[in-house]
């Protein structure tokens, strides 16, 4: 007698749908840098988390200190009295040379200060939301596929919209230090952000494999050509390379749980395939590699990362203050620039070194690493879906690669992509296809009732 299948959830579809608009037209409108936007696309969230709501389990005894920790430190670190935190060189020369008065708190700002962690929070809702909608195994390829296919609509619509005005995106919006090519400011966000999603892709395509959809397989193999052409189109040095250690860490990781001479063989035949299109249709971005504009560029880059090294090492432990790289640089500037203004340090991790501090920093990466260490041995006991674990766990690697030399973790559309990847391939394990859990689980050791409730997995 046939076991009756449980009853879908009823806002799976909705929900879904959600996520298929956020990481559509968040992208598509400009990589989501716009205040309206991003409203647009929290109120798209919002509908998302009232027909799936999130859940939260209840971390490990290590893992709940390191978050108490972290947000203990990051909430002192910002509003506390800023007599406690010593002098700096550009809290000295703002009250002494030019008789500014500060606010009493260590951030010379509080409301930006605010303004990041409300945005924290939301992208930590967006983390366990995704995470909520993976639990459910059939959910996980169309997760998958509409990243992939999010880049793929990308890459088309700026195919389709290149040439219409080389100074503005689309022909619509005039953008100063635009290339012509993707929806994003910055050429290396743009290339970011189709890494991610060819990364993605190559896992969607190896999972349809697996699963002899030959449709699919044709389907996902022009989808990713496309992508990586567009990615080739951006001219984004730092994009190429990140995508290069991305594809990597996915190869690695494929290599590793399925080891055999026909999986080495595909993975050398890929590689090959895409160096070919990069020779072919790539000749434009591997030239910027040796050109002199691109020598210039490495210059004034090093140059930028000297002197973030050295308002990091201002205040080593605790940083400045969140978003105030852009106010400060100029006290500390030794970069000689025209008419130009430097808004980043050119690396994720050191803007998060010099605004967030070296303890925060170290927080945040022991509470990632103790995240995957529990992690990925549950992906590599995945059966075929583990191509798709392993292909989200790439592109959240490749990320916090390109970030060493480059920006691109502070925009919601690739931050976001790439939170939304590493909680597909990190989803929630839940025992029983009864799927209406608590909507809130306690974070703080005397809260623990409902990680008991939840039995040992569903993969």
């Amino acid at each position: 007698m046939r076991t009756p299948q449980a009853a879908k959830p009823p806002g799976r579809l909705l929900a879904l749908t959600a996520f298929a608009a956020i990481v559509v037209l968040g992208p598509l409108l400009f990589g989501a840098v716009d205040r309206i936007i991003q409203v647009a696309i929290l109120v798209l969230l919002a509908i998302g988390v009232c027909a799936q709501p999130p859940s939260v389990v209840a971390p490990s005894r290590w893992g709940n200190r390191l978050t108490i920790a972290f947000l203990g430190i990051v909430l002192f670190k910002e509003f506390a009295p800023a007599a406690w935190f010593g002098s700096t060189v550009w809290r000295t020369v703002l009250t002494r040379d030019y008789n500014v008065d500060l606010p009493w708190t260590h951030h010379p700002e509080p409301s930006r200060s605010l303004d990041i962690l409300l945005a924290a929070v939301v992208g930590a809702i967006w983390f366990l939301w995704v995470r909520r909608l993976a639990a459910e195994r059939e959910n996980r390829p169309v997760i998958a596929w509409w990243i992939f296919g999010s880049a793929a609509i990308v890459a088309a619509v700026s195919f389709a919209t290149r040439g219409m005005d080389p100074r503005a995106i689309y022909g619509l919006r005039y953008t100063p230090g635009w290339t012509g090519f993707g929806p994003f400011p910055n050429r290396n966000h743009s290339a970011d952000f189709l890494a991610i999603g060819a990364v993605v892709g190559c896992g969607c395509v190896t999972w349809a494999g697996a699963r002899k959809k030959w449709f699919l397989i044709f389907f996902g193999a022009g989808l990713l050509a496309l992508v990586l052409v567009a990615l080739l189109a951006t001219q984004s040095r730092g994009g190429l390379v990140a995508f290069g250690i991305g594809l990597a860490v996915y190869f690695l990781l494929v290599i590793a749980k399925v080891r055999n001479q026909r999986v080495l063989g595909v993975a050398a035949g890929v590689a090959l395939l895409i160096g070919g299109l990069a020779m072919t249709a790539g000749a434009p971005v591997l030239a910027r590699f040796h050109s002199q504009t691109g020598e210039a560029s490495n210059e004034l880059r090093r140059g930028i990362w000297k002197d973030a090294t050295t308002i990091w090492r201002d205040a080593p432990l605790l940083g400045h203050g969140l978003d105030t790289f852009q106010e400060i640089y100029p006290i500390y500037q030794t970069v000689e620039l025209e008419n130009q203004v430097v808004l980043h340090p050119e690396s994720s991790w050191l803007l998060w070194l010099a605004e967030l501090g070296a303890l925060p920093a170290f927080l945040a990466i022991a509470g990632l690493a103790l995240f995957l260490t529990k992690q990925i041995p549950i992906a590599f006991s995945r059966g075929r879906s583990f191509f798709l674990s392993a292909a989200g766990i790439a592109g959240f690697a490749l990320i916090l690669a390109h970030g060493f030399f480059d920006v691109p973790a502070h925009r919601w559309g690739t931050a976001g992509l790439a939170l939304a990847a590493l909680a597909m391939a990190c989803p929630m394990r839940l025992g029983t296809r009864r799927l209406a859990e608590p909507r809130i689980a306690a974070l703080v050791p005397g809260h623990r009732r409902f990680s008991s409730t939840l039995p040992s997995g569903l993969r």
